[in-house]
């Protein structure tokens, strides 16, 4: 692939930029910017460090021999198959 800069367009005119009312905006104060996180915090404070029906979940399904489906495992192949390479 080739990239071929457009040397026709120029830079951008600051009077240009100034009428058109486009202005650089200045960085978000400190307290803005976190405005948020207190409530972000407190949550995580009170989320539990280990979800128990999670963790049950997966060793129901760890000992489960039709799991994942035999539907599922050969969709799986199949796109790993797309992926191999052509010569290998």
């Amino acid at each position: 692939m080739e990239i071929q800069p457009n040397q026709k367009a120029g830079g951008i005119n600051p009077a240009v930029v100034q009428r058109s009312g486009l202005r650089r905006q200045d960085p978000p104060r400190e307290e803005e910017s976190f405005a948020g996180s207190t409530a972000v915090r407190r949550a995580l404070e009170e989320a539990p460090d280990v979800r128990v029906e999670m963790i049950q979940r997966a060793r129901n399904l760890v000992g489960d021999p039709t799991y994942p489906p035999r539907e599922t495992i050969q969709r799986l192949s199949h796109l790993l198959a797309m992926r191999l390479p052509a010569d290998g």
